[in-house]
């Protein structure tokens, strides 16, 4: 049991070592593919991306083939192209893929034709895919019953409660002045008054005697 547990001590102590010394020969790997051509560049983007998980790296590795891409390494434009694609180490952004694979597509003496064929079934596809997000975005439409201030619309089957409505007004009768008033039958005034038609029986039968005695 002792030994085991020394041999799996051991192990680890050599893991931890090779890793070191491993991180050790990127940074100075680094240091001269500054300055190199871009086919260290891009092995050395290789190595970030599909290296060990300790060194495994889509940032560096996004770096490193931005390098090589840059100087016309064909192999390191389709990489790039991808991880803008995917978005492994940086932003996912289409328009940049599609200029990556664009210019790995152009063919030339020094270039290979299969890789300019596969740059370009993935340039057809990036187009694609382009097209189809944009075609959504110009799809989307506002909810029915909402506009903007100018174009206010209510919702449908809702309507405004009827307005609370004051005390009705009693309607007063037309009062008229005094000229208008209405007089009795009968009663004229001092100028024109008329007094009962018939006089008194008493004062009738006293007129009739005095002029029978005259």
């Amino acid at each position: 049991m002792k030994q085991a547990q020394g041999l799996i001590w051991l192990v680890r102590v050599w893991v931890a070592v090779a890793v070191v010394m491993l991180l050790a020969a990127c940074t100075l790997i680094e240091k001269i593919a500054e300055t190199s051509g871009p086919e260290l560049q891009f092995s050395l983007g290789r190595n970030y991306e599909e290296g060990t998980p300790q060194v495994r790296d889509y940032e560096r590795a996004a770096y490193w083939y931005r390098k090589a891409a840059e100087q016309g390494h064909q192999k390191a434009q389709l990489r790039l192209g991808d991880f803008y694609k995917m978005s492994l180490g940086v932003k996912r952004d289409l328009l940049q893929a599609r200029d990556w694979y664009t210019k790995a597509a152009k063919c030339s003496k020094d270039r290979e034709i299969q890789l300019c064929l596969k740059a370009e079934r993935k340039l057809t596809n990036v187009k694609q895919i382009y097209r189809s997000g944009k075609a959504k975005k110009q799809g989307k439409t506002r909810k029915p019953g909402k506009t903007g201030k100018r174009g206010k619309t209510r919702k449908r089957g809702k309507t405004k409660k009827p307005r609370k409505t004051g005390k009705r007004k009693k309607i007063k009768k037309p009062k008229t002045g005094k000229r208008g008033k209405t007089r009795k039958p009968g009663k004229t005034g001092k100028q024109g008054k008329t007094g009962n038609t018939t006089p008194p029986r008493g004062r009738t039968e006293r007129t009739i005697d005095q002029q029978s005695s005259r």
